[in-house]
């Protein structure tokens, strides 16, 4: 299984854009922005593990991303 494991507060602009081999990212509880279009073709995303305390504009955009 191909993962990342995310350390800072935030995902740059276009950070994983095309990664059809990424199927898991393990977000960092500090997390605090998305970048746009991310996760933009990562066709293979399926799992993201997240703290509790991760903010909920965060697993909003990542829950969307996650449906399409």
């Amino acid at each position: 299984m191909r993962g990342e494991n995310i350390t800072n507060d935030e995902i740059a602009n276009k950070e994983f854009l095309g990664r059809a081999d990424l199927k898991e990212v393990i977000l960092p509880e500090g997390l605090i922005s998305v970048g746009f279009i991310a996760f933009e073709g990562c066709t293979n995303l399926t799992n993201v593990i997240y703290r509790k305390k991760l903010s909920r504009f965060c697993r909003d955009v990542l829950m969307t991303i996650l449906s399409n």
